[in-house]
């Protein structure tokens, strides 16, 4: 059917990116499909169902969506500061995204502009969806949402005056001098960490942020002690999963072992 691919990718539970890719490939292959299925005599009423072909093409877009974030929190070198700024990020996109649709603009939503000339779309069902993603979002991330603020004492420790770091998050650590060296690093004229911190875009920014920390005397121990505490805050699930991949790589049936 001089079709731009020649199967369908099918989709694993287990692998979430997958999922956006299945749907894509499938919307982009729905004439041939339908024409395919047609001709085999298969009837699936739902390809013909205005409805439901609007709530797919809404799924592929947003699904897209999810798998570009999914993507960002990827990676080594990320700090939990990265992966704070990438959600708190994506959730204000999804305020912009209901704005997009409730005006039927489909600036975000590829599909459903395609889609809208030719079908009745229920902007206010989708707004819903989006809204309801929203919270979702919201919700699971509450506890991540509430230490946001002290996320940002790795790249501007000056800005806070010790009060305002809840500890809570780190209570194993002994703080007790945490004050007074905030106190005395302030007032250090040649200590340009805050500088070298937020110009460190564009370049390995986990790293950087450590080596920073490390490069503080020993009389700022407390603080150096926090800020590496912070560092090692598991932000995504990412690292682990590379771990059980690398793993199921190793114990492969076409790796040979001698006993």
């Amino acid at each position: 059917m001089d079709s731009s691919y020649k199967y369908l990718p099918l989709h694993l539970a287990v692998r979430w990116l997958s999922c956006g890719n299945a749907l894509e490939r499938f919307v982009g292959f729905f004439d041939a499909i339908k024409a395919f299925l047609a001709e085999k005599g298969q009837d699936y009423p739902e390809l013909e169902d205005e409805k439901w072909v609007v709530k797919l093409m809404f799924l592929t877009d947003i699904t897209g969506h999810l798998n570009k974030l999914n993507l960002k929190l990827q990676g080594a070198g990320q700090t939990v500061l990265d992966m704070f700024d990438t959600w708190k990020a994506f959730v204000g996109k999804l305020a912009i995204f209901s704005g997009d649709v409730a005006t039927s603009t489909f600036r975000y939503f590829s599909h459903l502009r395609e889609l809208s000339p030719q079908h009745s779309i229920s902007t206010a069902e989708i707004c819903k969806y989006i809204s309801e993603l929203e919270s979702e979002f919201t919700t699971r991330f509450g506890e991540f949402q509430n230490y946001g603020r002290m996320f940002s004492f790795l790249i501007k420790p000056d800005s806070f005056d010790g009060h305002e770091l809840d500890l809570s998050l780190i209570d194993w650590l002994d703080t007790q001098d945490m004050i007074m060296q905030l106190t005395e690093l302030k007032s250090l004229a040649l200590w340009g960490l805050r500088k070298q911190l937020e110009t460190t875009a564009g370049r390995d920014h986990g790293t950087c942020i450590f080596t920073c920390w490390i490069s503080l005397p020993e009389k700022f121990s407390c603080l150096r002690k926090i800020a590496l505490a912070l560092l090692t805050v598991f932000g995504s699930t990412y690292l682990c999963e590379q771990i059980f991949s690398h793993r199921k790589s190793v114990l492969s049936p076409s790796q040979s072992f001698d006993n």
